[in-house]
């Protein structure tokens, strides 16, 4: 059932999905307001005029847009509901609703990216510049004629301006986005904002969760540390206490098919094994570990049946308490006795403070394991009367009181192995020289172990132990054997992260946020956050992007909204949906798709069945297949949010986009530089050309709009190498290397241009010159002013493919290659008049014998100095390489030094 609105739990209780929201797979208990739920920051929340927070009160309020499981009403409410269920009172519908600002933030919140917006409308600029003096010379030299048609005059000069400044602009830098997409698509990578994937071509820095991104979301339980003294570095077995702990201190929810009565109007125990257990991977690993079974009641039997346990109460986990607790009633069939417990667990270094005594063994023992990459959770239980576990009592028992004075019972250590395209992806980034960081709420020791697998981590790991005032803080290593004080000036800050990784904790960066310049002092510098809420994760991205870094944020659910958010590049992954099983272990066959039924229709009416029937049966199941898939996408999942999806549970997709957008980068560059020097050539050809009566005939000019047309199209088809290179693309249209590089091209045209022109003249009779405002006759000078424009528009295409190390060769990218080719045969047939009706198919006179060769070796030495040109500038104005973690700071703290 779909909530469909925000409302308080005034009675009873209920089990809802809240991955529309969050993202979490784990189900969410609520309680109805009055009850004391643990999240409370004082007991005058309890109080009936103490104010509504939906932040803080959330354990009561049932969201909209989530799907509730499981619903129990309360038989001693005030007021009764007609079925039996839970009574609640609406808050907020529609947009304001949880889900409807979730929604808006989406649509609106985030900035509309294009394709280079500033950028594009001042290259505009500077064309049009151009186009206003090219027409502004051919209006005043007009104006002097007095014969000239006034009219001719004025449509001309609007020719130049319309044509100079191309209208097909937006469609040829659409060209190579919309060729990624269909790349990406491909791969599976599915995009939303398309104008964002040139971004990903200026990427610096990677930014990654952990569990569920780079480690599997399936956790394993090792085994129990630290039960005792003499078992404090020994990992053993549940035992009899830390199995209750473990298989009752849980959030965890039976989901079945409503098939477990048996007719008595009571569930028994064996139809209430039917079902899965769903929730958070560390919890159905520890009770896969215990052997317990939980039921749909609230009761949990052990593997050997002699123990029923009943959850009376449950103090719900927490991101800012980092524990969860439960109160349960324990029933030993064979003595026929009940005895009552608070059980909790949590991170070891916030239970510590809730133990009566702590171990003197206490944090070498789960240090050691969290230090080796395991996930430590510290176990804890206490004794409770049978007055003070009474229903009464429970309702208003506060979390602080119920979690004190407890008796340590061990660590439970869980791994959760890695990706096995985890290690790989990340190496070929850290070559790449793209910075890593992982942002994640494991413990610090864990994440650091990690991060030294996947070369996040290359150093020794410093952790920062933010306890005390600011001159009491300390920088340690994961075994503690080494120690640095934390200072706040910016130099010390560099100094000690050109010798170590450092690690920022959660419980730092909100002490930090004091302080707003120790956090961009840090952040930068940071290999490893760990413990983060999801907010820090938005407000690291945040930082990096304001130190000028090109930011992706790699992450698997909409807990991550913020991050990905506001990351340059924010990808998505996407869990494949597991095929559902029978009973009997089978997998489900897929429905039958559309096609498929037509065809056995067709057959069993003797209709005949041939080739095209089934092709086009199998597109129909196929279409069906995708919608399918697509539906698959929920509304909860990351993708609402991220400008990149990739349905693929490792980071590999990471690697994609970076190298299509590096093709798409260097793809859309290029074509600036193409466009410019056209329009350049063009704004000559239309004015001082036209003044000297050469015109087009309609084929030549046919010829050229699909040789421009077609080069373009072809051009965008260059794919991306596997290995990401070292070099960064030129990520700007307005830098030096495009600036010579265009100029420098384009005075090699204008000079073969000019002195072709002006060979033409000195060669064709005055009688042959045409007037500028007559018809169009072919003449010498037009047919050289052709050849030569064709050859120019063929060099500019050739000579500006950039190619490796980012895309494929010339010679790779084969249609753009034959292109070339074709062009510069139908330019050599052109010049030579080896065909003679070809040439008069187009509107061309002879050339003479000494001109022939000439044109072909000026074009072939143009070809070559504008290549030479092009390596020069490419060679003297490299894109510069991104600098070290931190570089931007180094920088910084250099100049003020200087000044």
């Amino acid at each position: 059932v779909l909530i469909q609105a925000d409302m308080l739990l005034l009675a009873g209780t209920c089990i809802v999905d809240e991955a529309v929201l969050t993202g979490e797979s784990t189900p969410q208990w609520k309680n109805p307001i009055g009850e004391a739920s643990g999240d409370e920051i004082d007991s005058s929340e309890l109080r009936s005029d103490s104010v509504l927070s939906v932040k803080r009160h959330k354990i009561h309020v049932v969201f909209g847009g989530t799907k509730l499981m499981q619903a129990s009403g309360d038989d001693q409410a005030h007021i009764k509901t007609p079925d039996g269920g839970c009574l609640a009172v609406v808050l907020r519908t529609g947009f304001g609703t949880a889900q409807g600002r979730l929604m808006r933030t989406i649509l609106y919140s985030t900035e509309r990216v294009s394709a280079n917006n500033l950028e594009t409308f001042v290259f505009i600029l500077f064309l049009l510049v151009w186009a206003i003096a090219a027409s502004y010379y051919v209006l005043r030299r007009g104006l002097a004629d007095p014969d000239r048609d006034r009219f001719k005059l004025i449509l001309n000069c609007i020719m130049i301006l319309t044509s100079v400044v191309p209208p097909e602009l937006p469609m040829e830098l659409t060209i190579a986005v919309n060729a990624s997409l269909v790349a990406l698509a491909r791969k599976r990578v599915f995009c939303t904002e398309p104008f964002r994937i040139p971004s990903a071509g200026r990427i610096t820095t990677c930014c990654f969760d952990k569990t569920g991104t780079l480690t599997s979301d399936h956790m394993v339980m090792e085994g129990i540390a630290a039960s005792s003294a003499s078992h404090a570095s020994e990992l053993r077995g549940p035992e009899s206490i830390t199995s209750l702990i473990l298989s009752c201190c849980q959030a965890l929810v039976k989901v079945s098919d409503d098939s477990g009565n048996d007719g008595s109007g009571e569930a028994s125990d064996d139809a209430d094994d039917a079902g899965d257990v769903v929730g958070d991977p560390v919890e159905v690993a520890a009770l896969q570990a215990t052997k317990w079974r939980t039921k749909k009641d609230n009761r949990i039997l052990s593997a050997d049946g002699r123990q029923v346990a009943t959850v009376l109460h449950r103090f719900h986990f927490s991101s800012s308490l980092k524990r969860m607790s439960t109160v349960v009633s324990v029933y030993e069939r064979d003595t026929n006795h009940t005895n009552s417990f608070v059980l909790i667990k949590g991170a070891p270094e916030t239970i510590r403070s809730h133990l009566k005594d702590v171990p003197s063994y206490y944090d070498k023992a789960y240090k050691e394991y969290a230090a080796e990459g395991a996930r430590v959770l510290a176990l804890a239980y206490k004794h409770l009367s049978a007055e003070d576990a009474a229903p009464a009592n429970l309702r208003h028992l506060s979390r602080d009181e119920a979690e004190s004075d407890m008796v340590f019972a061990g660590f439970a250590v869980f791994r959760s192995p890695l990706k096995p395209q985890s290690e790989p992806s990340l190496r070929m980034l850290k070559m790449s020289q793209h910075q890593l960081v992982m942002i994640t709420g494991d413990a610090p020791l864990t994440a650091c172990h990690v991060g030294a697998q996947l070369h996040i981590v290359s150093r020794q790991a410093m952790v920062l132990h933010a306890n005390g005032p600011v001159d009491q803080w300390k920088w340690k290593s994961p075994n503690e054997e080494l120690d640095e004080p934390f200072k706040r000036d910016l130099g010390d800050a560099i100094a000690l992260a050109d010798a170590y990784d450092l690690c920022l904790p959660g419980d730092a960066l909100a002490k930090m946020a004091e302080d707003h310049a120790m956090l961009e002092t840090y952040i930068p510098l940071t290999s490893v956050f760990a413990r983060v809420t999801p907010d820090q994760k938005e407000l690291i991205v945040k930082i990096l992007r304001d130190q000028d870094l090109g930011v992706l944020m790699c992450g698997d659910g909409t807990n991550d909204v913020g991050a990905l958010k506001g990351a340059d590049v924010g990808v998505a992954l996407l869990t494949p949906v597991q095929k559902k099983k029978k009973k009997n272990g089978q997998e489900e066959k897929p429905p039958v798709g559309k096609g498929t039924m037509m065809i056995e229709d067709m057959r069993r009416k003797g209709i005949p069945v041939t080739a095209f029937h089934e092709r086009m049966a199998k597109m129909m199941d196929d279409m069906a297949a995708q919608e399918m898939e697509a539906s698959l996408v929920q509304p909860g999942d990351a993708s609402m949010a991220a400008p990149f999806t990739a349905k693929e549970p490792s980071v590999r997709p990471c690697l994609d986009i970076i190298r299509q957008g590096r093709c798409t980068l260097v793809t859309t560059m290029q074509m600036f530089k193409i466009l410019g020097l056209l329009s350049l050539s063009t704004a000559y050809s239309l004015s001082v050309l036209y003044l000297d009566g050469i015109k087009l005939g309609d084929m030549q000019a046919t010829l050229a709009g699909v040789l421009t047309a077609g080069m373009f199209f072809f051009i965008s088809n260059g794919q991306p190498l596997e290995t990401i290179s070292k070099e960064r693309p030129h990520p700007r249209i307005f830098s030096m290397y495009m600036f010579t590089s265009l100029m420098g091209q384009f005075a090699i045209h204008m000079g073969f241009l000019m002195h072709m022109q002006q060979t033409a003249h000195t060669i064709m009779a005055p009688d042959d010159r045409q007037e500028p405002g007559g018809e169009f006759k072919p003449n010498l000078v037009n047919t050289v002013c052709f050849l030569t424009n064709f050859a120019i528009q063929t060099m500019t295409f050739a000579v500006n493919y950039v190619g490796k190390p980012w895309t494929t060769s010339l010679s790779d990218n084969t249609m753009f290659a034959l292109s070339v080719r074709w062009s510069v045969g139908m330019y050599v047939l052109l010049s030579l008049d080896l065909l003679g009706g070809l040439n008069d198919w187009f509107s061309l006179v002879p050339l003479p014998s000494e001109l022939k060769y000439k044109a072909i070796l000026l074009a072939a030495g143009s070809a070559m100095a504008c290549r030479l040109v092009e390596n020069t500038c490419r060679n003297c104005f490299p894109c510069a390489m991104p600098l070290a973690k931190g570089g931007q700071l180094v920088a910084r703290f250099r100049k003020q030094r200087n000044l």
